[in-house]
């Protein structure tokens, strides 16, 4: 597993984001579950590449890239 915190001005939903990743075959687990205490948006995810092939591994990293930088330009 990896835990990969956004980079960005704002803090972002990724709860939201997950719909968007399905769809294109990407899955991951929104960090705001995994915080102490409840939070609107924490900019976090949690992935786990244990059953994928390094090329599964590049297009669900890039899916999700593509996705995120959608995101951010839509804040």
């Amino acid at each position: 597993f990896f835990w990969l915190a956004l980079n960005t001005t704002r803090p972002i939903d990724t709860r939201r984001l997950l719909p968007a990743t399905i769809e294109q075959g990407v899955a991951f687990m929104p960090g705001e579950p995994f915080f102490p205490v409840p939070v609107a948006a924490a900019s976090a995810l949690r992935l786990n590449f244990s059953y994928a092939a390094a090329a599964e591994t590049r297009r669900g990293l890039a899916t999700l890239a593509r996705i995120f930088r959608e995101a951010l330009g839509n804040l």
